[in-house]
């Protein structure tokens, strides 16, 4: 049933059955059926370089003697290692078999490792939108493909235990409208918790929880906000409501402690006509300082210096509350001849 064919014309085939099993031309060897091998097959002058199958439904790329690629039985695919890589164990590895979507790369210096391991993607676009797809040259997509509203996915930090100390969260606030939020969590001492969120309204809340206003600082206990300036320049809160927002020429307002350390409360518009007003409890105006310098109390026009409006039995009060000395109101003229 075998054959050894040798033909000077079309080359040396050997048959098996009738049918050719092996075919050698000129051009090379073809080979029909498979091919069984006990471990690899090696790189003729070169022993230190395979393929090989070292155990059941497992194969392996070595060079130079060591492992490079190996494709484990349950379909992980790994480079530069057999184990799964860890913080020890330096290596890729990319799971598509009994435990699909999870890759790792490890440089595996443990805790006392000098090497980075990073990745790097690269693209190319030209567009000038922010956020279009021609101005985006790389990108790094996270899918979360169940449809439930205010599920999430997430960028984690973690620390030499494997344990997250930081996230930047994606929370899905509605699949079907298209909307979310960007939180930022960190940790102290336990698992990280949201310090800060955006949502998709462009709020910003620092604290937790969808935010009303468009910034806020919100938390318990006595909350801060620092505006500070570390060469003593002056720090300057600007508000600019009655223009384009955008806090030049002199339609703005503004709250700044001077290089002298002097609070000034600066009220301006185009007109150089601003006042300060003051509201309290009910919301109506109690007080103003027009552009003139003039103190209205309970009035918002005057023409003396102080203006104080009342409604029957309002007035001026002094009153000494301890001590020897007598409340006293002084009325000095300092023009001569009077």
């Amino acid at each position: 049933t075998g054959l050894l064919n040798i033909d000077g014309t079309t080359g040396v085939r050997l048959e098996y059955n009738n049918a050719t099993r092996v075919d050698c031309t000129s051009t090379g060897v073809s080979l029909v059926g498979d091919v069984d091998i006990a471990d690899k097959i090696v790189h003729t002058g070169d022993t230190d370089t395979a393929i090989r199958f070292p155990t059941a439904d497992t194969i392996q790329l070595e060079t130079g003697g060591s492992v490079r690629t190996h494709i484990h039985s349950n379909g992980r695919f790994r480079v530069g290692c057999t184990a799964q890589p860890s913080a020890t164990v330096g290596g890729f590895q990319l799971d598509m078999g009994s435990y699909p979507g999870s890759l790792r790369l490890s440089q595996g210096g443990g805790t006392s490792g000098t090497d980075g391991a990073g990745i790097t993607v690269y693209g190319g676009q030209n567009g000038t939108g922010i956020g279009a797809a021609a101005a985006t040259g790389a990108v790094l997509n996270l899918v979360n493909t169940n449809n439930t509203d205010n599920n999430q996915t997430s960028v984690d930090f973690s620390n030499s235990n494997s344990l997250s100390i930081a996230k930047v969260i994606g929370k899905n606030d509605s699949h079907s409208n298209r909307t979310g939020s960007l939180i930022f969590s960190t940790s102290n001492s336990a698992a990280p918790t949201e310090k800060m969120r955006i949502t998709g309204d462009g709020k910003v809340r620092v604290g937790s929880g969808d935010p009303t206003y468009n910034l806020e600082v919100y938390g318990s206990g006595a909350q801060h906000l620092l505006v500070g300036s570390t060469n003593a320049s002056g720090a300057t809160l600007v508000l600019d409501g009655d223009s384009n927002g955008d806090g030049s020429g002199t339609d703005y307002s503004s709250i700044t402690h001077n290089t002298s350390g002097n609070l000034v409360l600066t009220a301006d518009n185009p007109s150089g006509n601003a006042v300060m007003m003051f509201v309290t409890g009910d919301g109506n105006e109690k007080m103003r300082v027009d552009d003139g310098g003039r103190l209205l109390i309970a009035a918002t026009s005057g023409t003396a210096r102080v203006h104080i409006k009342g409604n029957g039995g309002d007035g001026i009060k002094i009153e000494n509350s301890g001590g020897t000395n007598a409340a006293v109101i002084d009325l000095k003229n300092t023009l001569s001849g009077y």
